[in-house]
């Protein structure tokens, strides 16, 4: 109880701090649709990517205002991902796990209502992999890191100090997450020179900044 009580008191604290400096803290959630991007080498290779996957994303947020129209935001968040594809008539599913850490310019307008803006942002994602299973099992196929480029919209509404938001994002991954020195066995042995694959997420994103 003495350690909750402690925990509480330390995110006040920086909340308040937070308040005092121009930025904001935030919880932020939002269902993900994952896209799998498979890229061949050459026509005939024995790899085709299959349907996207709904997956989640979720974290702290903060925006720090430059001017009363911009900010910098950035954030810690845990994101679960899938890479979906199919080999020798097999549909083969990569579920991956990562902390993810944005960094975004974000854009406000001028109100539309007396409570309501419009904001737009830009900018990129560093994603560091925490878990992997490949159908259920224990993998480790996949890079230890990856990287996107990030795009979003949304509407955020007043309410007294604090402020609920809404929006689209579109995380688009910008590297191969599968290993260099990985080949996939199969019937044929589809080697790793041969393909890409990377993901793509769209976010509809609710939050909350206090």
């Amino acid at each position: 109880m003495k350690k909750l009580f402690t925990t509480i008191a330390a995110l006040f604290l920086l909340t308040a701090g937070l308040h005092a400096q121009g930025l904001k803290l935030g919880v932020q959630i939002s269902p993900d649709l994952s896209v799998t991007r498979l890229n061949l080498a050459e026509e005939g290779v024995n790899i085709f990517k299959e349907s996207s996957k709904l997956r989640f994303k979720a974290g702290l947020m903060v925006d720090a205002f430059l001017t009363e129209k911009f900010a910098l935001t950035t954030g810690g968040f845990f994101v679960t991902k899938a890479a979906n594809y199919k080999i020798s008539e097999e549909v083969q599913t990569l579920n991956l796990q990562y902390i993810q850490l944005p960094i975004a310019l974000k854009l406000y307008t001028d109100n539309i209502t007396p409570l309501m803006k419009l904001y737009f942002q830009a900018g990129g994602t560093l994603d560091i992999k925490v878990a992997e299973k490949l159908d259920g099992f224990k993998a480790d196929y996949t890079s230890l890191m990856d990287a996107g480029i990030l795009l979003g919209l949304g509407t955020e509404f007043e309410i007294g100090t604090h402020s609920l938001f809404a929006g689209i994002n579109y995380n688009r991954g910008l590297f191969d997450i599968v290993r260099e020195d990985l080949t996939v066995e199969d019937a044929e042995s589809v080697s790793k020179d041969l393909f890409d694959l990377k993901t793509d997420s769209w976010s509809l994103v609710v939050g909350f900044k206090f």
